[in-house]
């Protein structure tokens, strides 16, 4: 069950990485101040730096016995990409 928990929480990484970039191409700002400080710090390898930051957490978690928690990161993350996919539908329907 980890490594399928691992799994999601990759996918969920990924696709709120590949939303953020739009909605920043697209005026947008980053509203996680920890994110937009990686942002300006590393510049465009940020996505990378969180993607690595994420799946260090969740393996870290699995390592030590806390597999259950990778599923509340997950939830968060659900969270933050339906946000970040309104945000996205704003944008294209000039709602903004």
């Amino acid at each position: 069950m980890t490594g399928f928990s691992l799994f999601v929480l990759a996918a969920f990484q990924i696709w709120d990485i590949a939303l953020t970039t739009k909605i920043l191409r697209a005026g947008g700002r980053e509203l996680n101040g920890i994110v937009a400080s990686i942002m300006a710090a590393a510049g465009n390898a940020w996505g990378a730096i969180k993607y690595a930051g994420a799946m260090a957490a969740g393996i870290a978690l699995a390592h030590f016995g806390y597999g259950w928690a990778i599923w509340l990161i997950i939830v968060v993350m659900a969270k933050v990409v339906d946000h970040n996919l309104t945000e996205l539908h704003k944008i294209k329907v000039g709602d903004r």
